[in-house]
């Protein structure tokens, strides 16, 4: 498996009310994003890519003398998910690569163990698309729900768009994805903004693979 890595950091974080970027909050004593950079070494990604805002402009230099293999791309717009791992292909390193892990700056609780096992599983099993889920008994969240019929996925459902019924559903998105890196940028053109956001949802690949008959 040739790796690549593209770590989502973009996103405002305008809940918290900071000047600093969620992604730069700290936890433990770290910031985020370097709970994810430093993670994302361990697995040995042949590229990593940082999607960010122009607000993380000025923390730029700082990552790149802790993370010199890094790179960055801009997603000056916040369209979605789906857009701001468009704007990571402009990392031509990318299309070297055969598989593509997708992280979020904001996740330090990730482990290594539990990615290793995902990306050991994705290999062996030769799947086109693979996602993490968790079950969150607090309905109070913003988690995409999975939608499951017959007990085969159907499709992830974003916070805006559930029913009150769906909202109910425990079964929730972490928001890290492996995806073929040859099937990524093809299938992301597919992506619609047609929701309440009018956002490009990086989530809605899976309901055009299994529309597709991918593995």
């Amino acid at each position: 498996m040739i790796l690549s890595i593209i770590i989502l950091a973009a996103g405002q974080g305008t809940r918290m009310n900071s000047e600093i970027p969620k992604v730069f909050h700290e936890v433990g004593n770290y910031p985020m994003i370097r709970h994810v950079l430093d993670l994302s070494q361990k697995l040995n990604a042949k590229s990593t890519t940082v999607v960010i805002s122009k607000k993380l402009n000025d923390y730029k230099t700082l990552l790149l003398s802790k993370y010199q293999d890094i790179k960055f791309c801009y997603q000056r717009n916040q369209l979605g998910t789906g857009h701001a791992v468009s704007e990571a292909y402009k990392n031509d390193e990318i299309k070297k690569t055969d598989t593509t892990l997708v992280l979020y700056g904001d996740t330090p609780s990730v482990t290594f163990k539990t990615l290793n096992a995902a990306l050991r599983d994705f290999d062996k099993k030769n799947l086109d698309l693979s996602i993490i889920s968790m079950i969150v008994k607090d309905l109070n969240n913003s988690y995409g729900r999975l939608l499951i019929k017959k007990g085969k996925l159907k499709k992830i459902i974003e916070k805006t768009e559930q029913t009150n019924e769906e909202k109910k559903i425990q079964l929730c998105n972490s928001g890290i994805m492996i995806i073929k890196t040859k099937h990524l940028f093809e299938k992301l053109k597919k992506i619609k903004n047609k929701n309440k956001k009018k956002e490009f949802y990086l989530t809605d690949l899976v309901e055009i693979f299994i529309k597709e008959n991918y593995k």
